[in-house]
């Protein structure tokens, strides 16, 4: 499995692992679908899903975010994902949360930092 898929099964756990009320189980279920998106094989699909992501300007959207910045298989995808990212975190904000960390720990300190559904 590449680093790709297992960054993002990893995020998903900790959606796994947040609150239940009905209302954050519906964004569970919505930020999951969104997830699984980004894991599709068609570039034109998956930028849907970077596109919707980045038009909702939520934080939480931002290590699913990261994660395909860095690690997708495909370079346009890449690109795509880290022109949304900067658009919603910016290049400082992200720099000063990961820098000399190796990629499990900038995921881990972006969810960390940006939240997974906690009140």
């Amino acid at each position: 499995m590449s680093e790709f898929t297992t960054m993002l099964k990893e995020l998903e756990g900790f959606v796994k692992e947040a609150g239940s009320s009905a209302y954050k189980k519906l964004d569970k279920t919505t930020y999951k679908m969104l997830i699984d998106g980004l894991k599709g094989e068609d570039p034109d699909s998956v930028k849907v899903v970077i596109d919707q992501l980045k038009n909702e300007r939520h934080s939480l959207a931002i290590p699913p975010m990261f994660i395909v910045a860095n690690a997708h298989p495909i370079e346009w995808v890449r690109k795509q994902a880290q022109n949304a990212l900067l658009d919603l975190a910016g290049a400082n904000e992200l720099e000063g949360l990961t820098a000399g960390k190796t990629f499990k720990e900038q995921v881990k300190v972006l969810v960390e930092h940006y939240g997974n559904y906690r009140d």
